[in-house]
């Protein structure tokens, strides 16, 4: 019987010090060892196991040595570490049999206490997929990993590797290369040479210095990810990029985006002291990037966006984050869909919404607007945010607004009233506004859910609860002498 067993699973045992003797186990294609708390060694037969295929030894936290003999698994296609405590690899050089473990296509070490990759690495010639997430032990890659011809996805985000070998750029058939939040300051020149680049991920890094100047050879890069780094300049990129994001404080020049025509997603986010980039109007070259759908656009320095973004007509999407000195937005597309401006204190005037017809969420966090112009006739409108806006004084009338469903006002202190009505409203928040004297009667509100009204002095009371006919979950804190304050739920 045990001749013929094909798959056999050992998971979650958690007495299992040593796994067992597996010589009779010779048909077996798959073994799972996987969560076993205690287990310690695995028994040198699992070489002989020349029909597996898929070995996964997950989170076996205790387990730090692996036999020799896995390097003979002629038939592995997939061997699984995660979150393994094993240290090392056992050699997997040529002094082993001919074939030997070179059928590996994918090897996973997520969260795995390895140390170092053995310089025996290069023989995996068909491995496709290395991961190495959360390796916080593993410092460095050998140079033989420019062996692996065949790999297509190589991950070391969340490791301690501080630097990427010259012989990366071996790797010619590498799609993705992801090396986010690592210790890296420098990417090899030599990345150049990976012709069949697709997305390269190196956000949350120390990177310094220029990038690479011959990125823009990389002809099939469509993903390009730079974010909370300290790069100092960008060279040019390749035409066919289709997601840039870029954030740095050292930047000492706006990148020229001007050749990205296909570019669809672009997070631009400079947050420098150099003088050269103060009182900006922004990139004149926005207004070629046609086929943009999101834009994420954060530098303190700019005074006054480029016009030409009303004339992007495919933009779904845009972010204008901490433009301290932003003062003034031209009109945008009508095809938006999601607007949010935070942290533009300088902000006093926003551009008529009255064409936003597509327009579904609307934030404006720390600006200095006294009235949001038009924003009556967003009629696809479900998500209305605005908070910490001190000199607003009005907002639009509810009425227009037939399908809000969430309305949020915070630490608006000039706003004075709240008027309208609408069907669709869930949820109304209103929190720190100290010059608002009253809601709206709240059996305007049918499809009311959630009320919290919290800071408001100028709010007395709310005498319609008596009269609401459904459940509405109420936080509005009383105070001392007034029983016609509420708190809790309203259960009709």
């Amino acid at each position: 019987m045990a001749k013929k067993l094909k798959v056999l699973n050992l998971s979650k045992c958690k007495k299992l010090v040593v796994a067992p003797d597996f010589s009779h186990f010779v048909h077996l294609e798959r073994l799972i060892i996987s969560k076993c708390k205690s287990l310690v060694e695995i028994h040198p037969s699992i070489g002989k196991l020349k029909m597996l295929i898929i070995l996964n030894l997950k989170h076996c936290k205790e387990l730090r040595r692996l036999p020799e003999g896995i390097a003979d698994l002629g038939n592995l296609k997939q061997f699984l570490l995660d979150e393994s405590g094993v240290l090392k690899f056992p050699d997997w050089g040529t002094s082993r049999p001919s074939g030997s473990i070179q059928s590996l296509t994918k090897l996973d070490c997520r969260g795995a206490q390895i140390v170092e990759l053995c310089r025996f690495i290069g023989v995996l010639k068909s491995l496709e997929v290395l991961r190495l997430t959360h390796c916080k032990s593993l410092t460095r890659l050998p140079d033989e990993i420019g062996e692996l011809t065949s790999l297509t996805v190589l991950n070391v985000s969340h490791s301690s590797v501080e630097e990427l070998p010259k012989s990366i750029g071996c790797l010619t058939n590498l799609k993705i290369l992801q090396a986010s939040f690592t210790s890296i300051k420098k990417l090899p020149a030599t990345i150049r040479k990976l012709t069949n680049l697709e997305e390269l991920h190196c956000f949350s890094t120390p990177l310094e210095g220029k990038l690479p100047p011959g990125l823009k050879k990389l002809k099939s890069l469509k993903t390009l990810r730079c974010t909370e780094t300290s790069i100092s300049s960008v060279p040019r990129l390749p035409s066919n990029l289709t997601t840039l994001e870029i954030s740095s404080k050292c930047l000492q020049v706006i990148p020229d985006l001007r050749e990205l025509s296909d570019l669809k997603l672009l997070d631009l986010n400079i947050d420098t002291s150099e003088p050269e980039l103060s009182d900006t109007t922004g990139p004149s070259w926005m207004g070629m990037l046609q086929k943009l759908e999101t834009l994420t656009f954060s530098m303190p320095h700019v005074v006054a966006l480029f016009p030409d973004i009303g004339g992007l007509p495919l933009l779904k999407i845009v972010v204008l984050s901490n433009c301290k000195n932003l003062r003034d937005i031209p009109r945008l597309p009508s095809c938006i869909k999601t607007l949010d401006i935070q942290g533009c204190p300088s902000l006093i005037s926003m551009p008529d919404l009255e064409n936003m017809k597509s327009m579904t969420t609307l934030k404006i966090e720390g600006c200095s607007v006294e009235e949001v112009r038009g924003s009556e006739q967003l009629e696809s409108l479900t998500d209305l945010r605005i908070t910490m806006c001190h000199s607003l004084r009005r907002i639009p009338d509810l009425s227009g607004l037939t399908k809000l469903k969430e309305l949020t006002l915070s630490s608006c202190s000039k706003l004075v009233r709240l008027q309208g009505r609408t069907d669709s409203l869930r949820t109304l928040l209103v929190m720190n506004c100290p010059s608002l004297t009253r809601l709206p009667d709240l059996r305007q509100f049918p499809a009311l859910k959630n009320l919290v009204v919290y800071k408001c002095p100028k709010i007395r009371d709310i005498k319609e609860f008596a009269e609401l006919k459904t459940s509405v979950n109420v936080h509005f804190p009383p105070r001392k002498g007034n029983e016609n304050e509420f708190e809790g739920n309203i259960v009709r």
